[in-house]
């Protein structure tokens, strides 16, 4: 029912125009959440979400916003299995970065 209301479109309009960390940590879990709905809402319903989760996630410092960002890909990927709306997007490198960045600091290697 939210989604035939435009919130999706009008949390992408929100979080492209903000700049306060809050409304951006925020909007970013609404967003990953609403792309998690069980059933999975139909991928043209949310399909415009994976531009805005890849910028968040390769812009953005903020660990929260980050880590809703990805939850947010994740689940856009159970839509198929060659998940043609994520990996066409290049976030792959992205993340092994964040990866490897987390494991450094975590473990000091």
């Amino acid at each position: 029912m939210i989604l035939q209301q435009g919130a999706v479109k009008l949390l992408i309009d929100i979080l492209n125009k903000t700049d306060n960390l809050d409304i951006k940590r925020n909007g970013s879990w609404a967003l990953s959440n609403i792309v998690r709905g069980r059933p999975l809402p139909k991928y043209e319903d949310v399909k415009e979400t994976v531009p805005v989760f890849c910028s968040l996630f390769q812009k953005e410092i903020d660990q929260e916003i980050c880590l809703n960002s990805a939850w947010g890909l994740s689940y856009l990927s159970e839509y198929s299995s060659d998940n043609q709306g994520v990996i066409p997007m290049g976030i792959i490198p992205i993340f092994l970065k964040y990866i490897e960045f987390f494991v450094f600091m975590v473990y000091n290697l």
